[in-house]
């Protein structure tokens, strides 16, 4: 194929959805500008529409921006695979892990190039992308795996700052998503509710703590604006998770809306998350960050062992109370 496999996502908010934070997303001269939401806690944004990308290339032109003297990092990625905190590849300020330092504002030019297997290979560069004589200054590969050729085949791309010391005052700019030898798929069209408001939560959703002392509870909530909405409440000091999760598989999306609120002092990683059954970390995180409700589409795992919400504290100190809300959650099938 020709030009139908060669997509250009637009710098327009209305082509990305935001993952759970409060921080300013903005568009101007045909760049998004991801603002950090407050200490430590970022943003990141996510395609609406979902690709093909066997065998395909994708290109992403961004860059930081704020001070570089000041720590965050920086993930442009493919959702499942390389995505916020799964790996620090570009940080500023100094150096985590493997992670590569930028030194400037200047332009990143960054390609994933994958294999119809599964495999990609990550190689970013400066002046230009490292097919067009861009100096490579980061390369990574990930060997391919079955969970990979399945993410491959529906999956969305995603832009994130994350841990920005500098809060408000730092932000990560995106100007260019393209993909190459790749299609826009659609969506499934067949949704069956899990939870569209009952009194209690459905038995096929399962609560679980892990390794926390923290109060951790899943209940229902009436308001009068929202009506019925599942309740996640995570409370205490303690390090740990707490899931609301689902046995269901076989599925190619879900959809739901979500919101997250924060009262009280925190310092470390709280994060509210979505998981469809991936071998790396979740979708999204909201590492300490309040939102307003927000609706999300987003492909799965056919082969995954369901779907799951997390409220997670995995180090630092937290005294206070997280909540996560969901309503209208829904599994879509291919029709047949």
């Amino acid at each position: 194929c020709q030009d139908e496999c060669n997509v250009a996502i637009a710098m327009n908010l209305g082509d990305w959805v935001q993952a759970p934070y409060s921080g300013m997303i903005s568009e101007a001269n045909s760049t998004l500008k991801l603002t950090g939401s407050s200490d430590r806690i970022g943003n990141m944004v996510l395609s609406r529409e979902w690709f093909n990308l066997q065998g395909s290339t994708v290109y992403f032109k961004w860059r930081p921006g704020g001070d570089v003297g000041i720590y965050a990092h920086f993930n442009p990625g493919i959702c499942g695979m390389f995505s916020a905190y799964q790996t620090s590849f570009f940080t500023s300020g100094w150096r985590y892990a493997d992670s590569t330092l930028l030194v400037s504002n200047d332009w990143v030019y960054t390609m994933f190039s994958c294999t119809e297997f599964g495999e990609c290979t990550l190689r970013s560069a400066k002046n230009d992308y490292a097919d067009q004589g861009g100096e490579i200054i980061r390369e990574d590969t990930k060997a391919p795996t079955v969970v990979q050729q399945e993410i491959l085949q529906a999956t969305c791309v995603s832009f994130s700052i994350a841990d920005p010391y500098g809060g408000t005052d730092q932000s990560a700019l995106l100007q260019e998503v393209k993909i190459v030898n790749g299609t826009v798929i659609e969506k499934p069209t067949v949704g069956v509710s899990l939870y569209d408001g009952e009194d209690t939560i459905p038995t096929l959703f399962n609560i679980e703590n892990e390794g926390t002392t923290s109060t951790c509870l899943w209940d229902i909530e009436h308001n009068e604006l929202e009506g019925n909405v599942i309740k996640g409440i995570m409370d205490g000091s303690h390090i740990g998770d707490c899931y609301l999760s689902t046995d269901i598989d076989n599925v190619r999306g879900v959809s739901f809306s979500m919101k997250t609120v924060v009262e009280g002092n925190i310092y470390g990683l709280i994060k509210m998350s979505y998981s469809s059954g991936y071998d790396e970390d979740d979708f999204f995180i909201s590492k300490g960050s309040s939102s307003g409700w927000n609706e999300y589409w987003l492909p799965t795992v056919k082969s995954s062992n369901g779907l799951q919400w997390k409220l997670s504290q995995e180090s630092g100190y937290f005294e206070g109370t997280e909540y996560l809300w969901l309503k209208d959650v829904k599994v879509w099938y291919d029709e047949t």
